[in-house]
């Protein structure tokens, strides 16, 4: 053995025993299968262990799927079910992706979580509190590169207290979590500065500086070797989740869309500045860029109130962006959810002659016709003519002349399977929690838990088909489902929850979250949609 090579033996003994011993990183280890935190990773010496090899397998390009944030906002679910290296002693959530020939993996990252407090982002990395959620972020992102995975990078719906104030208001104090551990509303507020000198704009900032590509992350020497991804998305749902002082200006304009006008020109603002500044350092190519955008990640919502319809918010962000003579290029790709229309099964585009909507069972359609919520209509076909047409002589291209549409999440939850189709499944008319008839109905859902399954597959590869080839997929670069393994909370994942599970636990909440449970599945077990979406593949 030469000098070098034992060199290395040395070195990989000596990481290996701090490993065991250290008690911060055995929280953040890999089941043993990867380090975090300072330690060497040990894929990365001469002579790796052979489970830092990539399987070799056919990836589908237009295929990603979306795990939930929890291992990016809280230290207790680092490597655990949202973990893209978790959870430990299951299948991993990467071992997922790879035996389906997923091309790629969204992540998220949460502004209230990493700067909780009146701080610079140079304390992200350095503070306890949030150090080990940022390292959490960085390792998943270096395994999935690793995989040859290529990774969207969301940033959350909250926003810290001391950003979240208006003039002429009182500033908020404390954290976004409140007594119960839940997000306190006031962060789900939109902060009224959004330049490049607030708060949000250095965040923005923080993120494109660290997760931006320069060829050094391509040098396996460098510390931050593969940790990068190809887009970020830098907002989320924000017609659904986020507040704002007002619905309307005093001339009729909706805020939220003009808050996320302002998103779009200040990300894209900084990712150009960053991109002139590593090019004159010789870090990064001519025409090449540091990241590439995505947004908005609009609800396909058509509910009124307290959220905004997504064909009035998409219709008023196309006028604002147009008041600002906005141009996306090539460097920024629309985005869209699109739970409703896989639910729903909206299988119309606009203008379709005699396009007839899926049947759905009656109370549900009477049901969603009241909330004027009901809609034979495919969003993503609607939104996508709304880009290409122009609306007040605006048209979104890519920079060739085209609409390019991510549809960054969606999937099928198993209470409106239930909700929508009781009556081809046999179930009796479904009834509200804590009401006469509602044990029985529990238990006769209970019962069809096999067929409602099968039917969240069948409903994941009819949309997959639609929106993958033929009239509803253009513009549709990718597809994503939401979950590998499950969220108790959204049940649309591959996966069963892997906690224990009876009929008044927190998983599968299939029908009230403040009421009695049904439970859908326990301990991980495997789903005939991760069945399906193996054989799931786009033109």
């Amino acid at each position: 053995m030469n000098k070098t090579k034992s060199l290395f033996l040395w070195v990989s003994i000596i990481a290996a025993c701090l490993l065991i011993f250290s008690p911060v990183a055995s929280t953040q280890s890999d089941n043993p299968k990867s380090t975090l935190g300072a330690l060497p990773d040990p894929c990365l010496f001469p002579d790796p262990p052979s489970y830092c090899t990539p399987t070799e397998i056919p990836r589908d390009q237009r295929k990603g799927l979306v795990l939930g944030p929890a291992s990016v906002v809280s230290r207790d679910a680092i490597m655990g079910d949202q973990d893209l290296r978790g959870p430990i002693n299951r299948t991993t959530n990467l071992e997922i992706v790879n035996a389906t020939g997923t091309g790629y993996v969204r992540l998220w990252v949460d502004m209230g979580v990493l700067q909780p407090s009146r701080s610079t982002t140079n304390a992200i990395r350095t503070t306890p509190l949030t150090k080990p959620l940022i390292e959490s972020l960085d390792g998943q992102i270096i395994r999935a590169r690793q995989h040859g995975l290529k990774i969207i990078l969301t940033v959350n719906h909250n926003y810290p207290t001391w950003v979240v104030w208006y003039r002429g208001s009182t500033r908020p104090s404390g954290t976004c979590d409140d007594e119960s551990n839940k997000i306190r509303e006031i962060c789900r507020r939109v902060p009224e500065d959004l330049d490049e000198r607030s708060p949000w704009g250095k965040f923005v900032s923080f993120l494109v500086r660290e997760y931006g590509f320069t060829k050094g992350k391509t040098d396996l020497s460098q510390p931050d070797y593969n940790r990068y991804v190809d887009f970020l998305e830098i907002v989320n749902e924000p017609n659904l989740t986020h507040r704002t002082r007002t619905k309307r200006t005093s001339g009729g304009r909706l805020v939220i869309a003009l808050n996320v006008a302002d998103m779009f020109e200040t990300a894209q603002k900084i990712v150009r500045e960053r991109n002139a500044d590593l090019r004159d350092a010789g870090k990064l190519d001519a025409g090449a860029t540091t990241i590439r955008l995505t947004g908005p990640a609009t609800a396909d919502t058509l509910r009124d109130g307290r959220l905004t319809n997504y064909q009035d918010f998409t219709e008023e962000l196309l006028l604002a962006l147009k008041r600002r003579n906005f141009a996306a290029g090539a460097g920024f790709v629309w985005s869209q959810h699109v739970y409703k229309d896989m639910e729903e099964q909206r299988n119309c585009a606009p203008g379709d002659e005699g396009c007839a909507r899926t049947p759905h069972c009656h109370d549900y359609d009477t049901e969603q016709r009241a909330l004027k919520a009901l809609s034979k209509i495919n969003s993503v076909a609607w939104v996508e003519k709304r880009l290409d047409d122009g609306v007040g002589g605006y048209r979104w291209s890519d920079g060739d002349g085209n609409p390019a549409i991510f549809l960054t999440e969606g999937g099928v939850r198993l209470d409106q399977v239930v909700n929508i189709y009781w009556c081809y499944l046999g179930l009796p008319q479904p009834v509200e929690p804590n009401s006469p008839g509602y044990a029985a109905f529990a238990q006769a859902v209970r019962a069809k838990m096999p067929e409602i399954k099968a039917w969240q597959a069948g409903l994941v590869e009819s949309s997959f088909n639609k929106m993958s080839q033929g009239r509803l997929s253009k513009g549709v670069l990718l597809f994503t489902n939401y979950l590998a393994y499950t969220d108790p909370s959204y049940d649309t994942g591959m996966f069963d929850f892997t906690g224990p599970c009876g009929p008044s636990d927190n998983q599968g909440d299939w029908y009230d979250r403040a009421s009695e449970k049904i439970c859908t599945g326990e301990n991980g077990t495997e789903r005939p949609l991760f069945r399906k979406w193996k054989t799931l593949r786009t033109p």
